[in-house]
Formats: structure tokens, C-alpha cells, sequence
């Protein structure tokens, strides 16, 4: 049965990114729709006033239920899923089910190993500004949209085009963008060849035509027939005609070609995510009017750069940077915006796999820092095949300390909590960073620290 067929469609996971993106596509187009999930959290309350049936922590498959999705992290003796098979209930996975709902628009996959949900949202907003009124799917809540999903009218879905597990691989579409190409999702690849050609077999399928970023080394590493194929977009290149510069706020770039530009979050590699969706909006006509107008009714994107609050002056901001080359490119913009403030760093790692495959190179990400409180690492339901500790938490540690770093171990949150109110002063900016649960900690502890401060 065609999903946007069904009567009503019951989603297992459906607190994750993409899979509640999808709850809240059906949900627009009328169908019934509930799911399941381990744990309660913002995606599943904000489902929740949208109507839509979720329960936390006990198997429910409706009696209703014609079509299961599932995301990524659900195995495949889930009860819900082994009840759907016992039934012939058509169980779809995540991208499988995307790609279904995809057929008869007009596809542009945005992928790259980081900037994928900058990039989406960016052009989304373009596409919108210009009144394509796209079908947006992203990897994460922008607050123009409510959420993780753009509801459109339009011939055009965007959608953020997940390496992960091969995710990518079900889709064919009209236009592909690709940021960037580097070793990332070690349980899904165990070397860069291997993402390369992946990446590869993702252009080839694309139908028409695809943009790449000229200044990634990993892209220009594709084969020669894939990149005499390409459009190409260049921040080095562009910048011989732009004018630059950064505050709090974000970038404000300045061109002959588009304009003036306010792209809300910082760092050239947000300038260069920009640079990749105009490129794409240019290509389908969208004009320089609209090109300005999209980015400047970008309210922001949650845990990209995102400001959480001010503490005695101290500035807290969180990011979604998880690898080594995003921790980098995030601390280099908090430093162009924050050039004489103290930068305390809340780092926690994301999976003890992606440690073990970078191991040392978190080390030198994180340097830049004044202060590093580590906070445990983070496991992710379903993908923590590989327990082997090659590189720990412990060994990040004693290595910043060795290049002298104020550096701390905390394991708990009432640790962590502690370790900040030691450090954080007018002088000082807070980055959070992880892709894990350390987010919802830092909201949960500045919401505190500001309740007992206003009694």
C-alpha cells in the first residue's frame, strides 16, 4: 500500500528527527498517524499538540494500523515491528518511506558529511521567499516552520540526504547537493574509500544535475567523470567579491552578484553552506530579491549556533558539533564573534566508536578552548555494536592535559553544574557541543540557575 494512500500510518521511533518529520507529512495530508517511542521529548510533545497519538516505553500497534515506519535505531526484533511482519503489515524504514512520499515532486537531496541542515533550511527559505512554497524535510526544528517539516503546496521537496547507513541511496533525485565528504558514521563505514564510494553511487543516481563545493578536498578526491559533471560553488572563489563580517547574529555578506545577505549563524563554513543553496536557488531562477528576503526571515535552527540564554553575563550557545572538523569551524566562529571573551567548551562525545576512529584528533579540535568540561559520552540506542574503548573519554582528558589545558572531567550533572558556576563569569561565553543529550542538560541547568536567581 502507497503511504500517502493509507488511512492511517503507525510510526515505531517516532520521536526521531526524520521519523517524526514524516508523522507530521502524513498528519498535513490528513491521515491518522501514531507511534511509539522509548522516551518522552520535545519532537514527541510537540507531535502530541499536533494530534497526533504517541506512548512511551510499551509496544502499541493500532488495530488500524495498514503501513509501520521506522527509524534507524529500531532493530529488527522490535515487538511492534515483529507484530507488523506476524500481520503482513508493510513495514518501510525511514529513507525507504521518504522516498516513497518523494514520488511525482521535483527531489533536491541536499547531503555532505556536515552542513546538511543549514544547507536544506537555507534553500528551503529561498525556495519559499521566491513562492515555490516547497516541501522542506530537515534534520532539525527551524522556528520559521515549527519544526522539522515544512508542509508545501509547490512541485519541489528538499530534503536532507543522510549518509548514514546508506540512507542516501534510496533516493533519485532532480538535483543533489554535496557540502562535503570526510570519514564520519564509523559503524556505518570503516574508511573514507568507502565513503567516497558511496557518495559516488549517490551522484550517479541523481537525474539531472548536482552542485559540489570546490574547496573540499575530500569532493575533489570523486572520480573525474563525476566532477566533469558538476556545478560548483566556491567560498575562496567567491570571496574576491565579497564583504564579510560577523557579530552575534550571524554573517552578513555583501556581493555585486546577490546582494546584501544576513545569514543568522556564524563561521565561513555557514557562509559556505549559504553559498551552496544559492547556487541552487540561482540555477532555478529564484532572483536576487528573494535570495535576500529567504535569509533574512531565518528565525534560526535549533542547536546550530543557538543562543540559550545570558547567566551573570555569560552567554550560553549550543551546536549540534559532534566531529572533529565541526568542533573546529564552530570554535573558530565563536572565536571571530567572541574575540575577547574566556570560551568554556561543554563537549560530550557522540558514540565511543566515533572516539575510537578520531581519537586524537578531538584533542586538536578542542585546543582553541580556554576551559573544556567533558561530560560523559553519549550512546545512541541501537548503535553501539562496538564496545571496544581504543580512545576514552579518560584519554581525551590526560591528552589536553599534556598541551596544558584547563580541562575537567564531569560525569554528572551535578558535577558539571558545579564545574560552571566555577568558571562562568561576564568575561566568559559557554559552547555547548554534542549531538547527544548535553543540550537538554544545558537548558535544564541555565533554567534553573535562572529560576533561583530571580527568587
Amino acid at each position: 500500500m502507497k503511504l500517502l494512500k493509507a488511512k492511517h500510518v503507525h510510526c515505531i521511533g517516532i520521536g526521531g528527527i526524520g521519523i517524526s518529520a514524516l508523522a507530521r507529512w502524513l498528519r498535513s495530508e490528513g491521515i491518522s498517524v501514531s507511534g511509539s517511542d522509548a522516551a518522552d521529548s520535545d519532537n514527541i510533545r510537540q507531535l502530541r499538540d499536533e494530534k497526533i497519538e504517541v506512548r512511551i516505553g510499551e509496544s502499541h500497534l493500532p488495530e488500524a494500523s495498514e503501513v509501520v515506519l521506522y527509524s534507524p535505531a529500531i532493530a529488527v526484533t522490535h515487538p511492534e515491528r515483529q507484530e507488523a511482519a506476524r500481520k503482513n503489515i508493510p513495514v518501510l524504514s525511514y529513507p525507504e518511506a521518504l522516498a516513497q512520499m518523494s514520488e511525482g515532486l521535483q527531489v533536491i537531496a541536499v547531503s555532505g558529511t556536515h552542513g546538511k541542515t543549514s544547507t536544506t533550511t537555507f534553500l528551503g527559505m529561498l525556495l519559499e521567499a521566491a513562492q515555490l512554497d516547497p516541501i522542506v524535510v530537515v534534520g532539525s526544528r527551524v522556528k520559521n516552520w515549527g519544526g522539522n517539516f515544512r508542509a508545501g503546496k509547490g512541485k519541489y521537496l528538499v530534503l536532507e540526504a543522510d549518509e548514514f547507513n546508506r540512507s542516501f541511496l534510496n533516493y533519485h533525485p532532480e538535483i543533489s547537493v554535496v557540502t562535503n565528504i570526510e570519514h564520519d558514521h564509523v559503524d556505518t563505514y570503516a574508511h573514507f574509500e568507502d565513503v567516497l564510494d558511496t557518495f559516488t553511487q549517490f551522484l550517479g543516481q541523481t537525474k539531472g544535475t548536482y552542485f559540489l563545493n570546490a574547496d573540499d578536498p575530500g569532493i575533489q578526491q570523486l572520480p573525474q567523470h563525476i566532477r566533469d559533471r558538476a556545478h560548483w560553488f566556491s567560498l575562496n572563489n567567491a570571496k574576491q567579491d565579497l564583504q564579510i563580517s560577523h557579530d552575534i547574529n550571524g554573517s552578513t555578506l555583501v556581493s555585486s552578484e546577490f546582494g546584501t545577505i544576513h545569514v543568522p549563524l556564524p563561521g565561513e563554513h555557514m557562509i559556505s553552506n549559504a553559498l551552496g543553496a544559492i547556487a541552487v536557488a540561482q540555477h532555478l531562477g529564484v532572483k536576487k530579491e528573494a535570495i535576500e528576503l529567504g535569509f533574512s526571515r531565518l528565525q534560526g535552527i535549533e542547536r546550530r549556533f543557538q543562543h540559550l540564554g545570558t547567566y551573570f553575563g555569560t552567554e550560553f550557545i549550543s551546536d549540534y558539533a559532534h566531529h572533529p572538523t565541526e568542533i573546529a569551524a564552530t570554535l573558530q566562529a565563536a572565536k571571530q564573534i567572541f574575540p575577547d571573551k574566556k570560551l568554556i567548551v561543554v563537549f560530550q562525545p557522540h558514540q565511543q566508536q566515533r572516539l575510537n576512529a578520531f581519537g586524537s584528533a578531538f584533542t586538536e579540535a578542542l585546543v582553541p578552548a580556554d576551559t573544556i568540561l567533558l561530560y560523559h559520552t553519549y550512546e545512541v540506542l541501537g548503535r553501539e555494536q562496538n564496545k571496544a574503548n581504543v580512545f576514552t573519554l579518560e584519554d581525551l582528558y590526560a591528552q589536553l592535559q599534556e598541551k596544558k589545558k584547563n580541562v575537567e572531567l564531569c560525569d554528572t550533572e551535578e558535577v558539571l553544574d558545579k564545574s560552571l558556576h566555577t568558571h562562568i563569569s561576564s568575561n566568559a561565553v559557554v559552547l555547548c557541543l554534542g549531538a547527544g543529550s548535553v543540550h537538554a542538560l544545558m537548558q535544564k541547568i541555565l533554567a534553573k540557575e535562572q529560576h533561583d536567581n530571580a527568587r
